[in-house]
């Protein structure tokens, strides 16, 4: 998994518990007291039956395939009814009367568990032991002090952080019925999979989602899937997945205007990344590092007008097959151009003087020719030039003494002639 250090961090620890109630979706109010009437009221509390017969009903009421879900006692979604009937039964005592229920978010959480803890996967090294950490799940405790569950102050689940758990088998579709969910990070766990390409279809129901990391799993689909619709998607990283052996599909990112880090490396894709995607104004973090195109030449000559808020192109070891384009000088508020060993060719083009945002230039272990454009002496914040292992002719220019945040500069393994100007001695 290449490493990602301007891409955000995100914390695996619950939001603060909310103080509303130890259920906030479920209210328990006092018995009646009699009536001064004539006729006094009655007041009949729950029983065990009668809880079950409710939560029954509520939770049929969103059940995803009509109930037939529940005609196998042992389905994972047997198992989460009979956790939440349990649970909500512990919540009775005498004296309090349920007035209303609204269980889904316990049932859609109790389905993704039973679904992924120690389930059986297609792998057949992968071990069937549990989550590396459940601290809190499956017990009658608040759902929001559960390991890696995030929840908003009403205590609505907002959030699963659960990266490198070793969450096994086939995610729940039930994941969709968290319908405050916005940001789901599963990272890193390897052997958690979707049902072929209808298993990802509960990422089209995710209204509210903001950052999606699958990054690392066994998610998979023919190429890049065009499930992604909602405006307010900010991250998302489908990198090192089964989501390949297919096209990258511009209706993949049709609306996503509010895209800010789009990682889709180390996968193998049959089409080039589309040059004709809607424009992506907010996305600021490409990350295409160990990606393959199916032997397509990248063309980047589009990244300027798509992408116009880019501060960080990452594309190491991947197949680009292209030359960097004259368009590539409009970049002007990239920071971060890292492309080595990604099979680029032809020459720098002298339009990168413009680039006076750049502070890593990165084309070394590739077959760029031409000499250094003089230009190059204009990118004054360029902190790290790393140039080595090309077909690079001529002379070094003197211009490079110029480049007064210069800390690292990497030319060799080139076809360089004449001596290093005294220039860059006067670097520091």
């Amino acid at each position: 998994q290449p490493s990602k250090s301007d891409a955000p961090s995100i914390s695996a620890s619950p939001s603060e518990q909310p103080s509303v109630s130890l259920f906030p979706s479920i209210t328990l109010v006092p018995s009646a007291t009699p009536s001064v009437s004539s006729v006094p009221s009655v007041t009949i509390e729950p029983t065990s039956d009668t809880v079950a017969d409710g939560v029954t009903l509520r939770i049929s009421e969103v059940a995803l395939q009509g109930g037939n879900e529940f005609i196998n006692p042992n389905s994972v979604q047997s198992q989460a009814l009979d956790y939440v009937i349990r649970y909500v039964n512990s919540l009775m005592f005498p004296g309090r009367r349920l007035q209303g229920i609204n269980v889904v978010e316990y049932y859609a959480l109790a389905c993704i568990y039973f679904s992924t803890y120690a389930a059986p996967s297609r792998h057949p090294r992968s071990e069937m032991t549990g989550w590396f950490d459940s601290t809190g799940w499956i017990t009658f405790s608040d759902k929001c002090g559960w390991f890696g569950v995030v929840c908003n102050d009403g205590g609505d689940v907002v959030g699963l952080i659960m990266p490198d758990n070793n969450m096994l088998g086939v995610l729940a579709q039930e994941i969709q019925l968290l319908n405050s969910l916005e940001n789901v990070v599963f990272t890193d766990n390897c052997y958690l999979s979707s049902h072929g390409d209808a298993g990802l279809d509960w990422i089209t129901k995710m209204s509210n989602l903001k950052q999606l990391f699958v990054d690392g799993t066994d998610f998979g689909y023919d190429g890049v899937p065009a499930l992604f619709s909602q405006t307010q998607l900010e991250y998302l990283d489908i990198s090192h997945t089964l989501m390949q052996d297919g096209p990258i599909r511009k209706e993949a990112f049709a609306g996503l205007t509010g895209l800010i880090s789009l990682a889709l490396g180390e996968n193998a894709y049959t089409t080039a990344f589309p040059t004709d995607i809607d424009v992506l104004l907010s996305l600021t973090d490409i990350f295409l590092n160990s990606a393959t195109f199916g032997g397509n030449p990248q063309d980047l000559s589009f990244l300027a007008a798509k992408m116009p808020a880019l501060t960080n192109l990452q594309a190491g070891d991947s197949e680009l097959s292209t030359s960097l384009p004259t368009e590539i000088g409009l970049l002007v508020s990239l920071r971060i151009m890292s492309m080595p060993s990604s099979l680029l060719t032809g020459s720098i083009p002298t339009e990168i003087g413009a680039m006076i945002a750049l502070e890593e230039l990165d084309l070394s272990f590739n077959l760029v020719n031409g000499s250094i454009p003089v230009e190059i002496g204009q990118m004054i914040s360029l902190k790290r030039l790393r140039l080595e292992s090309n077909a690079i002719t001529g002379t070094i220019p003197t211009e490079i003494g110029l480049l007064v945040a210069l800390e690292e500069l990497r030319l060799g393994f080139n076809l360089l002639l004449g001596s290093i100007p005294t220039e860059i001695g006067l670097l520091t």
